[in-house]
């Protein structure tokens, strides 16, 4: 059997799903990647739906089968939803006198379900040290949410560019289709000629004998 898929979210904003759309055969499996594009603007409430459907060997437009009316009829199409939860940082078990020690955990990303923290132990320190140590956290943040944004952009682009390439493929596909339609109709019309001419053959030949 094969059928049709596709993933749906209540934020679309939020996350970047690769591939939305598709076809499986039986027994295929399919690797997808949900990418969230901001965790700051992570919620609970964020859930995901997948939508499958039986599909024709014919079809072949991901996008347009989601267009038919029967896609609306739920005894048809089978809904499973995804929750999404937010990784428990972990915590250093350390334990750092307060005479000697104050100590800033500035969070890593997560990566696969992960998560970190990276801990920067500081000595007590005069407040304009502690001033000068704050500016100097704030630019290395603000350099780190940099590249997280110029990471994004370059996301953002090279998703942009898969679109692109899947209307490609959709539109070369379907213009081999009719290319396949044509020649098949070309065999045909070949295969009637050959048959006239072979029965012009044989009167013609009957009329020589005569």
């Amino acid at each position: 059997m094969r059928i049709a898929f596709r993933i749906r979210t209540n934020a679309p904003t939020q996350y970047i799903v690769m591939p939305a759309t598709g076809f499986l055969s039986a027994n295929g499996s399919i690797n997808i990647l949900i990418t969230n594009l901001n965790m700051r603007k992570y919620r609970r409430r964020h859930r995901f739906i997948i939508q499958a459907m039986k599909a024709k060997e014919n079809d072949t437009d991901r996008r347009k089968i989601w267009n038919d009316a029967n896609m609306e009829n739920l005894d048809l199409v089978q809904c499973i939803r995804i929750f999404t939860l937010k990784a428990n940082r972990q915590r250093s078990d350390k334990s750092i006198s307060k005479e000697e020690f104050d100590e800033l955990a500035i969070p890593s990303s997560s990566e696969a379900g992960e998560s970190e923290t990276t801990s920067l132990q500081v000595q007590l320190m005069t407040d304009e040290e502690k001033s000068t140590k704050i500016n100097e956290l704030n630019k290395q943040i603000n350099n780190k949410l940099d590249e997280k944004r110029k990471e994004c952009e370059n996301l953002l682009e090279a998703v942009n560019e898969v679109k692109k390439l899947e209307t490609d493929l959709d539109r070369a596909t379907i213009q081999c289709n009719d290319l396949n339609k044509k020649i098949i109709l070309d065999e045909d019309q070949q295969k009637i000629i050959k048959e006239k001419l072979a029965k012009m053959d044989a009167i013609l030949d009957t009329m020589k004998i005569k």
